[in-house]
């Protein structure tokens, strides 16, 4: 994986599509007036075309003001659902956020996940947690926004750092140049 340029972030999970929505919110805690795009791509790492606040474009581009911030949301549409994640340029810093949500068809939030923006890591460490039999999970998404393909191995361990007893295997994914993924633990 390519290391991510000064300034850019990524927001690993973001979706479009009917009853899928996702919010995203960029806050400039200081600096003078900041420039930024947001580059939108699919899970195979080609330019994904959304509607971002009423405006069809995989590319966006926009100010920030000092100490200030910008909520723009994607838009459902009548086609298919669209997966992927977005790319943050700039010469100054953004925290961003985005928050995924899946909606029933009255628009009532099923079900939601919310991410921060994050720089290439070669290790990253996050707590999961799973209750077998119900309906908590943790939701995982990788992006590789490198120029190769590159191969993720999952070490999965207990509070206690060692391997649980269920788990016997590390698994092994293989994202594409510029690929995404998303899956449940319970996919693993």
């Amino acid at each position: 994986m390519r290391p991510l340029k000064t300034g850019e972030s990524v927001l690993r999970l973001c979706g479009y599509g009917p009853n899928y929505s996702t919010t995203l919110h960029l806050t400039k805690p200081d600096c003078p007036l900041g420039r930024y795009r947001l580059k939108f791509f699919n899970q195979g790492g080609d330019p994904m075309q959304v509607n971002l606040d009423g405006t069809e474009s995989s590319v966006f581009e926009f100010t920030l003001p000092v100490v200030s911030s910008r909520r723009m949301t994607t838009q459902g549409s009548s086609e298919a659902t669209q997966v992927g994640y977005a790319l943050i340029e700039s010469r100054l810093p953004v925290d961003a956020q985005a928050i995924f949500r899946v909606s029933n068809p009255d628009w009532t939030v099923s079900s939601e996940a919310g991410a921060e923006a994050a720089e290439s890591k070669v290790l990253h460490v996050l707590p999961i947690e799973r209750v077998v039999n119900s309906d908590l999970d943790t939701g995982i998404a990788l992006v590789n926004p490198g120029e190769k393909e590159s191969k993720v191995q999952l070490v999965l361990v207990g509070e206690d750092g060692r391997d649980p007893d269920a788990i016997t295997a590390h698994p092994v994914l293989m994202l594409g140049a510029g690929g995404q993924t998303s899956l449940f633990l319970s996919e693993i």
